[in-house]
């Protein structure tokens, strides 16, 4: 099966498609660990609370970009990431909303790769 990629309308297979999303997750993992490293350092303000709850985001997004690792080995069948897309897309898109406020705010000048 291909679909159409939506911005440049050019055909994609699933496993591109998984290709591209995985290096999404990737990119989010690493500002991930970013912000943990500048809050660990006990920035006033953050609770303990409000940082677990980004440890456990990026323990999910690790998580989310093995399972795509599976899929790209072919250990399990692309169609099954059909199934799960939307889950993965909706993750994605909170999670990177909520780390790109706390970036902005305790970095403004810092430009980060999504």
């Amino acid at each position: 099966m291909v679909v159409s990629d939506r911005y440049t309308h050019q055909s994609i297979t699933p496993k591109g498609k998984i290709e591209r999303f995985r290096a999404k997750f990737v990119r989010l993992r690493e500002n991930l660990k970013f912000l943990l490293a500048i809050l660990l350092k006990n920035i006033p303000g953050y609770s303990e609370d409000e940082i677990q709850k980004l440890q456990i985001m990026l323990l999910k997004t690790t998580f989310f970009t093995d399972e795509m690792d599976f899929h790209l080995r072919g250990e399990i069948p692309f169609e099954v990431a059909d199934e799960v897309d939307a889950a993965y897309f909706h993750f994605y898109q909170r999670s990177r909303t909520e780390v790109t406020g706390l970036l902005h705010e305790l970095c403004p000048d810092h430009y980060f790769i999504w």
